[in-house]
């Protein structure tokens, strides 16, 4: 972060990357700042919004006068305020893939669609026949039989993109679709070790490098006892066991809990065969 102290007007913060933790550690930072703040190269992700809607009704005065750019008027003091938080669009997006991979037959409730629209498109394209309808912001999402899908190529990129934490998710539909699809993460490093995983229980992977990666299918997947991995790499693992055939085992699951509460509860109220098991 580089912030010039010496320039007439407001404080500039130049962030190296779109980072969603990075723009809010600057709001916070500027909310009770003596002087105003301006951040270039802002993320503008969902969570950004919630953080800025909040503060906003704190006392703190925020406007975004040019395109990820952030300008932030601090508070003397804040006050409290009442807020209540949007239904998470990653949950609700990685539930809505879950019921693609399973062939349909899932409505997904109070969805956030402003944040998911392009995300929507993508299963549109694939083949993938949704019903939505929306009343005011939120909407239901029905995934209907699903047949044949084909995905040509999945690219996460930052709001309004196809999130990074739904781009493992779509990797698990991409080993039940027809043909070659190109999966490609050019955000972060890592995110393609679930990959190796999906390998082991039958699927056709090739790494082109560690952000892009080649999926064939459809493929038959089976199960296996899974090791340890991230939030959402987990979620995409409980999903490819949920449609392989014999028993999956997945540790770690602290991890997935940090962003699907009572996950398992949910899915077996849609008739799957999860437990969770405690040792």
């Amino acid at each position: 972060i580089r912030m010039n102290q010496e320039a007439k007007g407001p404080r500039e913060v130049i962030l190296s990357e779109f980072s969603v933790t990075a723009t809010e550690n600057v709001l916070l930072y500027a909310a009770l700042s003596s002087y105003p703040v301006r951040v270039k190269i802002a993320d503008y992700d969902y969570q950004v919004q919630e953080l800025v809607a909040f503060l906003k009704k704190m006392g703190v005065r925020i406007r975004t006068p040019e395109f990820h750019t952030l300008h932030i008027e601090g508070a003397k003091k804040l006050k409290g305020a009442r807020h209540k938080l949007m239904a998470d669009p990653i949950e609700a997006g990685t539930l809505i893939l879950l019921g693609a991979a399973a062939k349909g037959g899932i409505t997904v409730e109070n969805v956030e669609l402003a944040y998911l629209h392009l995300f929507l498109k993508k299963l549109r394209d694939a083949g993938i026949p949704l019903d939505v309808s929306q009343k005011g912001g939120k909407g239901a999402v029905q995934v209907q039989h699903v047949k044949n899908p084909k995905i040509a190529a999945i690219q996460s990129w930052i709001y309004p993109g196809v999130h990074s934490d739904l781009q493992s998710t779509f990797g698990v539909l991409a080993t039940q679709s027809r043909g070659s699809t190109l999966l490609h993460d050019p955000l972060y490093e890592g995110r393609l070790k679930y990959l190796e995983e999906l390998n082991r229980m039958g699927a056709e992977i090739y790494f082109a490098d560690p952000h892009r990666a080649i999926i064939n299918g459809p493929t038959k997947l089976y199960g296996t006892d899974l090791g340890t991995f991230d939030l959402r790499g987990g979620a995409a693992l409980i999903i490819a066991s949920l449609i392989a055939e014999g028993k999956s085992t997945i540790s770690n699951i602290y991890q997935i809990d940090r962003g699907y509460e009572k996950i398992e509860e949910r899915l077996q109220n849609l008739g799957a065969d999860i437990t969770r098991i405690q040792d």
